[in-house]
């Protein structure tokens, strides 16, 4: 996932996604059985994201930039992850999405289809 946020923060070109786009967010920072103890004491509150950074973004290539678009979010809930969809991708594109409920809603302005991850 780093060698696509580098690489999108190199491009300039701003112009939105269509098509097919793939949407989805990330949790980046190490893993708590990785930190020395006192970091960890002073970082992990609990389990899952804790002190780490959310990304979301489109792994996806546009072929109006040629470059992923990624961006730092303070959170992964559905008032955050929509307006992001809305501000970089064209309306009445298809937008492939996981399971997450932040995602619902997404079908009033986009050709929306989730993949469940949980079917193998």
């Amino acid at each position: 996932m780093l060698h696509r946020i580098r690489l999108a923060m190199q491009t300039r070109i701003f112009a939105k996604f269509s098509g097919q786009i793939e949407a989805d967010e990330t949790y980046i920072g190490g893993l708590a059985r990785n930190m020395h103890k006192y970091k960890r004491a002073m970082k992990v509150k609990g389990t899952g994201e804790s002190g780490k950074a959310i990304v979301a973004g489109s792994p996806r290539w546009s072929a109006a930039e040629n470059a992923p678009r990624v961006k730092h979010i303070e959170n992964a809930d559905m008032e955050t992850l929509q307006p992001t969809i809305r501000k970089h991708v064209e309306l009445k594109s298809e937008v492939f999405t996981d399971g997450w409920l932040a995602y619902k809603g997404v079908d009033k302005d986009y050709v929306h289809k989730a993949i469940d991850h949980s079917q193998a």
